[in-house]
This record gives C-alpha cells, structure tokens and sequence, in this order.
C-alpha cells in the first residue's frame, strides 16, 4: 500500500506541475504570438485556482468513503494530463489543466488522509514526510523534464502524457488499498470544526506565502540584483531545491521524536533566518548554503503542517479540513506572496523595495506561521480517536434530549415608601378609673371525705367517782404506755 500511495504521490505534483514547465514553449506549440503569447501567465495563473476545486472531491471522501473517490481522482486526472496533451487550442489547454489541477490536488490530498488513517501512531509523521517527499520529487521531475525536453528538442506533450500513469495508479487503487476501519467505524455526527479549520488554513497560508516568494523570485534576483546568468540561476536553484527536499525525510522523523509543534515551530524560525540570509548576503559562496537551508527547512515545515493538518480533525471531516487548509489557503497563499512581494518593490506603491528586501520582508510571514501552530494541540503519539474525543463537545442525544430549564430572574419589589404622619395636637390620655372593690368571701367548708367518731362525753360526776381497777400496783401491766416509754425517775424520801 506505501508504494502505491508514493507512486500517485509522485505522479500527482508531476501533472500538476507540468503546466507551469516553459510556458513560452507551450504558447508557441499552440500556435500563440505577440499579446498571445503572453496571456500565457494569466491563463497559468487561472490554472493554480483549480485546486480550489479540490475541496469538492475530498468531500465526497467523507461520505462514501476514502478508497473510490481516490481511485476516480486518479483516473480522471490522469486522462485529463492526456487530454492535454491533445490540446490544439489555449482554451482547451486551459479547461484540460483547470480540471486536472483539481483531480491531482484532490489525489494528494487523500493519499495523506489514507496514509495518517491506516499507519500505526509511531510512525504516522515520517509516513507522511515520505509522501510529500515523493511528491515534491514528482514536481522536481517535471521541472527537469521540461530542461531535458528542451535540451534534446522533444514535444512538451511528452510531459503530460508521463502525467497521464496516473490514471493507472488508478485503477490499482481498488485492489490494493482497503477502506481505512477508521472512517467504517466513524461517528454518525461530526462536530464544528470552524475554529481549527481557520487556524490551520492560515498557518498553510503563511507558510506557503513565505516559501513560494522565495521560490518565485529567486532567478530575477539573481540576475537583476547579483548579475547572475539566467541559466545558472536555474541551476543554484535546482541544487538548493533538490538537496533541500532530504527536509521533507529528516523532519518526518523528527516529529515523531519531539512532536509535531516543536520540529515545526523550529522548522519554521530557521526557515524565516535562512531565507532572509539567501536574499541579503551577496557573496555566491554562502548563498548556495543558504538557499540549501532554506528548502531543507521550508519543506520540512510543510511535511510537519500537513501532518497535523491531516490529524487534528475529526474522521467525518478530515479529508474536507485538509483540502481547504491545502486547496484553498495554500493556493491564495501560493499567489498573495509572490505578488505581496512584487508590490513591495514597485515605485508606484510607495515602498520602492528592492528585490531582496522585498522578499525579505513576505519571509517574515513565517513568523505567523509559528504563533498559529503553538495554538494547535499536540497530536504526536496519540491515536486519532482519542485526539478526536477530546476535541469532541458531548451533544444530548435527540430521542433523550433534555429540555433546558429556564429559571425566572429574581424579581425585586421596591419598598413601599411609608409616608410621614401629619403633624397633629398631642392626645392627653383621659386618667384610669379605679378598679370596684369586690368582698371577701370566705370559702364554704367542704365535707370530709370520712364520718369522724363521735366524742365520748364523760360526764362530770364521773371525774370524782372514778376509782382505778383493782390489780398489782405499779405493774408493768397497769402501767401506761407513756410511763413505759418514760419512767420517772425515782424522788428520795
């Protein structure tokens, strides 16, 4: 499955970038002259914002799956690379490349989507720095097919029909790669994903901004500014390119080890330095070294941004995120550098720049680049669902679906205001009556509870009969219980 995938990788960027290989030998081979001829540029220029309609294609990805719609934008990019070749007119050249700039953007990007969904964690950023190896190298052919088409005098028809192998890869497609269980598993709802799709589509933008403003201007620096002949120009430029794209490789590796946010954030600051240096220092001994630097760091911070660009998102609208951050931002951000650039050196602007400082100033944009890629998540060594179920905000389900409460606001009355009372004579209390003087009464006496014995009434000539009965006398007998109690003491004679 990797060689395929690098095989349509390579053969993508190289019919995607045929079209811009000596565009002045292609407006003669059509049959253009004078004013023409030089509409060549604009029609180029139409060409690049068809990967725009990329976006369209990788949508269809998160719908009806990963595996038939990166098979059909094979087969149709590769047979329009054909069909260009068979162009007879600027018009049909142009709709041919406008429809195949779609396909092929569109086939990159899901070789990355399928890449990042089916390789294991550890090796997810160096599975994706070899593809847009692969692919860079497939522009780099194009560009040295087109010297060699022009050194040996071939056709460039020649170039787009290599493009067209990629119709072949095509049809391999359903064989070979199976649907990623990633996306067969995926969640019925995705959710929003507004807020990292900006930020991600700015920092493509700043990037490419800053790297296809070098690139673009290199040679007409080189020979206005430094005297340098045009064809070696080209040549120091295909050297620092071709050496330069061993970053693509190296920080593929390195993102696994230090993570995403740190190799691109130092991939990124020493790309601004050395691009900078390459367009201020004026010696050709250390401008090679330079210019080395800047493509080894420049396309080691695009493998690094396409890889988080590609994770971060979840599985429903992952492949849709991508061709936005790369069909769209990359696109206007591939176009508004080279002409930031150009603006800033025209005398009419105000600034007046030369070349070097011009370009200079649209490296800074790497600067951007850096502070939006710190405000990204690290997704280095974590699965992609756990990344996504972190970025996932729970929604109720529709058939439980709370209703929200609505509390009332606290109403607070104002107090009544009490008015004051009228002033009014002061009230003389009238003095109290005396209280009636009520009689005592005495209590009735109330019935005893038991009948009393009656008083045995002795009568009082008994008092002077009475004789005590005979007995013993001073008898413990006949004495009284009181004298027993207390007995008398004895009085002497």
């Amino acid at each position: 499955m990797r060689g395929l995938l690098s095989f349509i990788a390579f053969f993508a960027g190289l019919a995607g970038a045929v079209a811009a290989v000596k565009p002045e030998e292609t407006a003669i081979a059509l049959g253009l002259a004078g004013e023409e001829a030089g509409a060549i540029n604009l029609v180029l220029l139409g060409i690049t914002a068809g990967a725009i309609g990329s976006i369209v294609i990788a949508s269809m990805a998160d719908r009806i799956g990963r595996r038939p719609v990166l098979a059909a934008a094979c087969i149709a990019g590769g047979a329009l690379s054909a069909l260009t070749a068979a162009s007879t007119s600027l018009a049909m050249f142009a709709a041919f490349q406008f429809a195949a700039r779609t396909f092929t953007v569109a086939a990159l990007v899901l070789v990355v989507i399928v890449a990042v969904e089916e390789s294991p964690t550890n090796v997810r950023g160096r599975t994706i720095g070899r593809l847009t190896f692969f692919g860079a190298l497939g522009v780099a052919a194009a560009t040295l097919g087109g010297q060699a088409v022009e050194t040996l005098g071939g056709d460039w028809r020649i170039l787009h029909l290599s493009g067209s192998l990629l119709l072949l890869a095509g049809i391999a497609v359903p064989g070979r790669i199976k649907e990623p269980n990633l996306w067969v598993s995926r969640p019925a709802k995705t959710q929003g994903v507004a807020i990292q799709l900006f930020q991600t589509g700015s920092l493509f933008f700043f990037t490419y901004a800053a790297a296809l403003s070098a690139l673009g201007w290199w040679r007409i620096y080189a020979a206005e500014q430094r005297g340098i002949a045009d064809q070696r120009g080209g040549a120091l430029m295909a050297i620092g390119y071709g050496l330069g794209l061993a970053g693509y490789l190296i920080a593929g590796r390195l993102q696994d080890n230090l993570g995403r946010r740190r190799t691109g954030s130092l991939f990124l600051f020493l790309a601004c330095l050395s691009t900078i240096g390459v367009f201020q220092v004026g010696n050709e001994q250390l401008m090679v070294p330079l210019m080395v630097l800047a493509a080894f760091f420049g396309t080691g911070s695009l493998a690094v941004i396409t890889t988080l660009g590609a994770e971060i998102f979840p599985t429903g609208a992952r492949a849709t995120s991508l061709a936005v951050s790369r069909g769209l931002f990359a696109t206007l951000g591939g176009i508004g550098g080279p002409l930031l650039a150009g603006a800033l050196t025209d005398p009419n602007s105000g600034f007046g720049l030369a070349i070097g400082d011009s370009v200079s100033v649209t490296a800074l944009m790497y600067i951007p680049a850096i502070m939006l890629l710190l405000t990204l998540p690290e997704t280095n060594t974590r699965e992609l669902r756990q990344i996504e179920a972190a970025a996932e905000i729970p929604e109720p389900d529709e058939e439980y679906a709370y209703e929200p409460v609505v509390v009332p606001a606290r109403v607070t009355h104002p107090s009544p205001t009490v008015p004051e009372p009228l002033a009014r004579e002061p009230v003389v209390p009238e003095p109290a009556l005396p209280e009636p003087l009520v009689p005592e009464t005495k209590p009735e006496p109330q019935p005893l509870a038991y009948e009393p014995e009656p008083e045995k009434v002795v009568p009082e000539s008994d008092y002077f009969d009475w004789q005590p009965e005979p007995g013993p006398a001073n008898s413990e007998e006949t004495r009284s219980e009181e004298e027993r109690d207390h007995p008398s003491e004895p009085t002497a004679n």
